[in-house]
């Protein structure tokens, strides 16, 4: 068996859909991943010790939960798991992606800024949970009317989209992040949305850039990290 190294299990939980969480002894969140943050909207730091009753007292986000006792397997913890969402969009009829096809795309733009050193950056536009499909569709469209013909966007899961900036730098990543909080005032004043991204740096994949934008981490002293609320 392959004894993985901790920052790498960490960057493969956070990688993954599925809103996971350790409990401790009390029933508080000792460790959740970033699925499980975006989904109850709150950071890593705020979920850690407080209890999902307190973070979502209206269970919208985790009606459904289920709770495994890892005792048997030797972890003194509980593995809580959120319910997978049904998917919302028909990907076709509104001009992105399915996820499948995008990680296609990802690898492909991935192998090519390694080849010649394009930068390359991840975005990721976040709503809540219980958006209506209408109101989705006419996130998509108000993306795609603000990004370039070359830029990517793809139905991520349940609660986000994802969009691919070629030949983008951080801090280009960071002006457009803006300009979406900007345009939105007046296109979709009824949608408060979050939004995070990453930039590509050699030895990322499609997963690790995938989770370098849920954490928001392009340069040290350029977080790119926001929210439009109003």
């Amino acid at each position: 068996m392959i004894q993985l190294h901790p920052k790498l299990a960490d960057l493969l939980l956070d990688s993954v859909s599925e809103g996971l969480a350790l409990l401790d002894e009390n029933g508080l969140i000792a460790w959740a991943n970033a699925a499980f943050c975006s989904r109850i909207g709150a950071s890593r730091d705020t979920c850690c010790g407080r209890s999902v009753a307190e973070l979502d007292p209206q269970g919208r986000g985790t009606d459904g939960m289920t709770v495994r006792d890892l005792r048997p397997l030797g972890v003194e913890a509980d593995l809580l798991r959120l319910p997978m969402m049904d998917a919302r969009l028909d990907t076709s009829q509104i001009g992105i992606l399915p996820k499948a096809t995008a990680e296609q795309r990802m690898d492909l733009e991935i192998s090519r800024s390694r080849r010649y050193g394009n930068p390359l950056s991840c975005m990721l536009v976040s709503v809540p949970e219980d958006t209506s499909p209408e109101t989705l569709r006419a996130l998509a469209r108000f993306l795609r009317e603000q990004l370039r013909w070359v830029d990517i966007t793809a139905w991520w899961d349940n609660a986000t989209i994802l969009v691919l900036l070629p030949e983008t730098t951080a801090l280009a990543a960071q002006e457009l992040g803006r300009k979406l909080e900007e345009q939105s005032v007046g296109a979709m004043p009824e949608l408060p949305f979050q939004w995070s991204a990453g930039t590509w740096q050699r030895g990322d994949d499609s997963l690790s850039l995938v989770v370098r934008a849920r954490r928001g981490e392009a340069a040290a002293d350029l977080p790119l990290r926001a929210q439009a609320t109003r």
